[in-house]
């Protein structure tokens, strides 16, 4: 899992004076920055392509989108969902124990929450799609 260092930063510099809409407009222009520097592969079956910030009713959401290089052949179709299944369950819980054992992370959910989209190669059909917010760390 990767997240953005310079967005981690960022926030953590100007989180006591933040309001939501400089909130909003600073996770823009991190992402933006950010982005010239995408896609970058994080392991051997995974690249974060982008970030991208939208409000959703009161709060800032930042999305980060993968693509995982996966391939079903070799995988029963009868078992297919099941080892999908894990494999969704497994990403959630690995990025929402590393982010919240991250200091700067944890002290970022407090102004925004953060959205992971993983996309399959190919097809480009989404895999999963998850939140992660300050209620997940406590």
């Amino acid at each position: 899992m990767k997240y953005s260092t310079s967005f981690i930063f960022a926030m953590a510099l100007h989180i006591p004076a933040l309001a939501s809409s400089n909130t909003f407009q600073e996770c823009i222009n991190v992402a933006n920055s950010d982005n010239k520097s995408y896609p970058s592969q994080t392991d051997e079956i995974v690249t974060l392509v982008n970030e991208v910030c939208f409000e959703e009713g009161n709060r800032v959401v930042l999305a980060y989108r993968y693509l995982l290089d996966i391939d079903s052949k070799g995988i029963p179709k009868a078992k297919q969902n099941e080892v999908f299944q894990s494999v969704k369950k497994r990403i959630q819980e690995t990025v929402i124990s590393r982010g919240c054992s991250n200091k700067m992370f944890r002290s970022m959910l407090n102004h925004i929450d953060t959205r992971y989209e993983y996309f399959t190669t190919g097809k480009l059909e989404k895999f999963t799609t998850f939140m992660v917010t300050k209620k997940d760390c406590n």
